[in-house]
C-alpha cells in the first residue's frame, strides 16, 4: 500500500480483493465502499476528544490534592499520561493484568500513590470520582454530530467500544449521540475486548452485515485497526487526538487516514 499526502485525507490505496467461492472475482475500491451498510465507530479519541476529558477529569483530582501534591498542575497532567503509556506497554507485555487499565479505582489511585501514598486520602473511590469528572469533561470532536447525522441518511451506525456498558453508555448520553447509534457494542456486555477480532466480527454479528459490508473507524492501530482489517472491514483511521498515541506505527494498515470528520464524509458519502 502507498500512502498518498494530501492537505487534508491521507488516501491508503485500497487494493483489489477477491471474493471467495465459485466464479470468484476481485472487488475494487469503489465497489468496497459502496457496498457498505454499516458504518461503526470506536468511542473515546474517534468521536469523543479522550485527551480533553482526561484532562479535565485529572485537573479536578488536582485542585481536590493540590495543597499535598508535590506537582504543579501542568507536571501532573503530564505524569498521568507517561504512567499510562507505561501502563499500557506492561499490559501489551503481559506484565500486569488486562483489567488494571480498565479498573479505574486501581489506575488512579496507584498513580496517585507513585506521587504521594496520602493523596488518596481525600478519596473513599478515587476511581469514581475520576469518573465523574470523566463524564463532565466529554466533548465531541467539531463536526462529530453533524456528520453521524449526514451519515445516518445512507448507513446504519454503531459504536464498537471497549469497557464497562453503564459507564460508556453514559458517555454516550452525555455527549447527546446515543439516539443516533442503532448498534451499541460493548466489550463487557459481550464478553469480548479488543483487541480480539472476534469483537468486530460480533458486532457485524449483531448488525446482521457481513464483514464486507461494515467499515470501522477508531483511532488505535492495535485495538481498532488491525483486527477489523483482519475481520474483514474496510478500515478509517481517525487522527484527532493531538497527542496520545500519534507516533503509533502501522498507519498504511489503514485504507484511509482521516483527521476530521468532514474528511470521513468525503470518503463515505
Amino acid at each position: 500500500m502507498l500512502n498518498e499526502q494530501g492537505r487534508g485525507v491521507t488516501y491508503v490505496h485500497i487494493q483489489s480483493r477477491p471474493i471467495a467461492g465459485p466464479g470468484c472475482r476481485f472487488v475494487t475500491g469503489a465497489e468496497i465502499i459502496s457496498n457498505l451498510r454499516v458504518i461503526f465507530f470506536d468511542l473515546d479519541g474517534t468521536l469523543t476528544d479522550y485527551e480533553r476529558s482526561v484532562d479535565y477529569a485529572m485537573t479536578k483530582i488536582w485542585e481536590i490534592i493540590r495543597d499535598k501534591c508535590p506537582l504543579d498542575l501542568e507536571e501532573f497532567l503530564q505524569g498521568q499520561w507517561d504512567f499510562l503509556a507505561e501502563m499500557e506497554e506492561k499490559e501489551s507485555a503481559g506484565e500486569i493484568p488486562r483489567n488494571f487499565l480498565k479498573d479505574r479505582r486501581i489506575r488512579t489511585e496507584t498513580f496517585l500513590k507513585r506521587l504521594s501514598p496520602s493523596l488518596i486520602d481525600d478519596f473513599d473511590d478515587a476511581g469514581k470520582t475520576y469518573s465523574r469528572f470523566r463524564r463532565e469533561g466529554v466533548r465531541l470532536f467539531s463536526g462529530t454530530k453533524e456528520a453521524l447525522s449526514a451519515l445516518r441518511k445512507r448507513y446504519a451506525l454503531g459504536v464498537i467500544t471497549e469497557g464497562n456498558g453503564q459507564t460508556q453508555r453514559a458517555q454516550l448520553t452525555e455527549a447527546g449521540i446515543i439516539d443516533l447509534f442503532e448498534y451499541i457494542v460493548i466489550s463487557d456486555e459481550v464478553g469480548l475486548h479488543k483487541p480480539d477480532i472476534a469483537l468486530p466480527l460480533k458486532a457485524c454479528e449483531i448488525a446482521s452485515v457481513s464483514p464486507n459490508e461494515a467499515a470501522l473507524v477508531g483511532d488505535r492501530i492495535d485495538w481498532d485497526i488491525l483486527p477489523a482489517n483482519e475481520a474483514g472491514m474496510l478500515t478509517i483511521l481517525s487522527r484527532q487526538q493531538r497527542h496520545y498515541r500519534i507516533n503509533e506505527v502501522g498507519c498504511s494498515e489503514a485504507a484511509f487516514i482521516i483527521s476530521d470528520f468532514h474528511e470521513l464524509l468525503k470518503i463515505l458519502l
